[in-house]
């Protein structure tokens, strides 16, 4: 993705003008969901300053900066108190996706019971 991510992190590159990341968060927005952690490692900072608390975008956003790469397991292990009882998932915030999330989500739910 160089040179695109020297100054970038890949979840803020532009699609159509708009960043990846803020298409995603519009996204799990559709379903209802509304209270985001973001994982931070490289040029995070751009990502804070883009996103803010999520206030403009409807949502919450909580920050977990990681200075050493713990990957994804860990990255979510490290922000398990952020999770609520109950279902959550895990987005990675470089992809372009639109796939009915509400579904798997009912899927996972019932499999659950």
């Amino acid at each position: 993705m160089r040179p695109l991510t020297l100054n970038t992190p890949k979840a803020m590159l532009p699609v159509a003008g708009t960043p990846l990341m803020l298409r995603t968060i519009r996204w799990l927005k559709l379903y209802g969901i509304t209270e985001i952690g973001i994982n931070l490692h490289y040029l995070g900072g751009r990502i804070i300053g883009c996103l803010g608390d999520g206030t403009d975008l409807g949502v919450k956003i909580e920050y977990s900066p990681e200075e050493i790469i713990l990957g994804t397991a860990g990255g979510v292990k490290r922000m398990e108190s952020f999770f609520h009882e109950g279902t959550f998932v895990v987005v990675y915030g470089d992809i372009l996706t639109d796939f009915n999330l509400g579904k798997m989500i009912d899927i996972i739910t019932r499999l659950e019971l």
